[in-house]
């Protein structure tokens, strides 16, 4: 029963210190479900903190985390290091990081478009669908501005990123 722990919450989130690394991933995925989402909040900076872990799983874990924040609070969260992490070396993680952004509002995620663009030219092709996906989401305006690299992923050897490309290519109007 997500919230019938709260109070203990906090115990929890001591826990993000530990030395073992999946302490701290259990400590995450614990507060995840200790905390209603809306009281997740209070604990945003120490997730946040958590994206420049050494465990990749812990890094993966807390920028899910981030990930349920409302969308208000996710953008007074999205820092230097989540958007550090879309260089991450793991391409879960840089995964992460696109379905992430994805879920800020549209005008807050326009922000965020030239880099979340820049991963369609990721090694990984997962990579490159969940940025094309994120793409989709930003209002038509501003997608305009990255139609040709969009265009670009029509060449791509992997059939899902074309499809995703074209689903993308397909938010915009006719004539801007």
């Amino acid at each position: 029963r997500p919230g019938a722990l709260a109070p203990n919450a906090e115990a929890v989130a001591e826990a993000l210190k530990d030395d073992s690394y999946r302490v701290r991933e259990l400590a995450l995925d614990t507060l995840g479900n200790l905390a209603p989402q809306e009281d997740l909040v209070q604990f945003a900076e120490r997730i946040a903190a958590m994206v420049d872990d050494a465990s990749m799983e812990v890094r993966q874990m807390a920028i899910e985390m981030m990930g349920r924040l409302q969308p208000s609070d996710l953008e007074k969260h999205v820092g230097a290091g989540l958007i550090a992490a879309l260089g991450d070396n793991f391409c879960f993680v840089r995964s992460e990081v696109l379905l992430t952004l994805g879920k800020l509002a549209p005008e807050a995620l326009e922000r965020y478009a030239p880099v979340v663009a820049s991963k369609l030219d990721d090694r990984v092709y997962s990579v490159r669908l969940q940025a094309l996906k994120t793409l989709g989401l930003i209002r038509p305006p501003v997608l305009a501005n990255h139609t040709t690299a969009i265009l670009d992923s029509l060449e791509d050897v992997n059939r899902p990123v074309v499809e995703q490309a074209l689903e993308t290519l397909g938010e915009l109007p006719l004539a801007l």
